[in-house]
């Protein structure tokens, strides 16, 4: 073991104060001494050396004893040069013996580190300490990464098989595509032939188209062409879809008079004759005149061809049904019974403005207009021949049976 070395003195002190045989402990109080003359902070390497004895040895009999659990020092310690030479100069001895019940005032007991626990004096602990810093919360991202991955890693695996077998089966898909294509070309078919005038009109058209007659008052089932009923459908309010049956007014006449010649049911002939006269009086200049008798053409259909003695119950039963919520087979009837069922309304509580059975019945002002008497004809030539369809049809079945 090598002696202190002094940090001022650059020589070598030799302990006067005696050391124990080879390997013994150094003395304690010599060491005492020097750290009381150089400092803790000087020379700390030194002490340490110094009081760290052999595990297992004692110190000698008489000597100041100074344990890892903190050995009491003196209160005042004497002149490091007196201790140093054996001489002891005023206030307490700094021998062993004083040593025992006096109260602690040096800090040299701190160098001893308790067994086990690291080194206060490591000069490497302060940087593992910085790195743990840094590190630490890496390390626990690191580990919270992982437990994810163990956790969505199956998740993953069945993915990727369910991904597997659906391209495996996809000739399987290719064929349902097809099927589906098939069907939704066949809706187009059946729509094209219900709603001949819509022909052309997509699919997702056709709810738009339904609602747009129970919302305005105008019907475009059967007539007028398509084109038209585009146009009437992309109108911005009640004013632009004026405008478009003014500006077509001619053509939606053709229309008409086309469609009404498909009439020909022998139960029909007296409402399609008199609808032919109106339609011609419209021509001729007089839309009033027109306008009027289209009215009483359609009062006679409920009580004659429907059946009912009220108008009010015939307006119940025509606005009871959705078109969008029947059978395609009557969807077209339902849809002209919401616009008829609305004209039936009383004047009082008709529900928006258009054409109107009873206000044209006791000439309202406002209500013979040339928008009305077109869209009153429009729907009397609709229902004619959607009543010559089921009449028609239902002498074919009588027929057949």
């Amino acid at each position: 073991m090598r002696p202190p070395t002094s940090s001022g003195a650059g020589h070598t002190r030799t302990n006067t104060a005696g050391t124990s045989s080879s390997g013994s402990r150094p003395n304690v109080t010599a060491a005492r001494a020097h750290l009381c003359r150089d400092g803790l902070q000087s020379d700390h390497h030194a002490a340490r050396d110094l009081v760290r004895a052999p595990q297992g040895s004692a110190p000698p009999e008489g000597e100041g004893r100074l344990s890892a659990a903190g050995a009491q020092s003196d209160k005042t310690c004497p002149n490091p040069r007196d201790v140093e030479n054996g001489l002891s100069s005023g206030g307490p001895s700094c021998s062993a013996s004083d040593s025992e019940g006096s109260e602690a005032a040096s800090t040299f007991p701190r160098v001893m580190a308790p067994s086990g626990s690291p080194n206060p004096y490591d000069p490497m602990e302060p940087f593992r300490r910085y790195v743990e810093s840094i590190m630490g919360p890496w390390s626990r991202t690191i580990e919270q990464t992982q437990a994810i991955r163990e956790k969505t890693l199956p998740m993953m695996e069945r993915f990727q098989e369910q991904v597997r077998e659906s391209l495996a089966r996809l000739p399987e898909l290719g064929l349902i595509l097809r099927r589906l294509e098939d069907f939704s070309e066949g809706i187009q078919r059946t729509l094209d032939v219900a709603l001949p005038n819509w022909r052309g009109l997509e699919v997702e058209e056709i709810e738009p188209a339904l609602d747009f007659g129970a919302e305005t008052g105008i019907t475009t089932v059967w007539v007028p062409r398509g084109d038209i009923v585009r146009e009437l459908l992309a109108a911005r309010d009640d004013a632009d879809r004026d405008r478009v049956l003014v500006e077509h007014e001619t053509e939606i006449l053709e229309d008409l008079h086309e469609c009404l010649a498909a009439v020909t049911h022998g139960d029909l002939r007296e409402e399609a004759d008199l609808c032919g006269k109106a339609l011609a009086a419209h021509r001729a200049g007089h839309p009033e005149a027109a306008h009027a008798l289209t009215a009483s053409v359609l009062s006679g259909l409920v009580h004659e061809k429907f059946g009912y003695k009220h108008f009010s119950d015939a307006r119940a039963r025509f606005t009871e049904d959705d078109p969008n919520d029947v059978a395609l087979s009557v969807v077209r009837l339902t849809a002209l019974l919401q616009v008829f069922g609305r004209a039936l309304h009383h004047t009082d509580y008709a529900p928006g403005p258009g054409f109107n059975r009873h206000a044209t019945a006791h000439g309202h002002a406002g209500q013979y207009t040339q928008v009305n008497a077109i869209a009153a004809h429009m729907l009397l030539v609709g229902l004619l021949r959607e009543l010559d369809f089921w009449f028609k049809r239902e002498d074919d079945e009588r027929n057949a049976t």
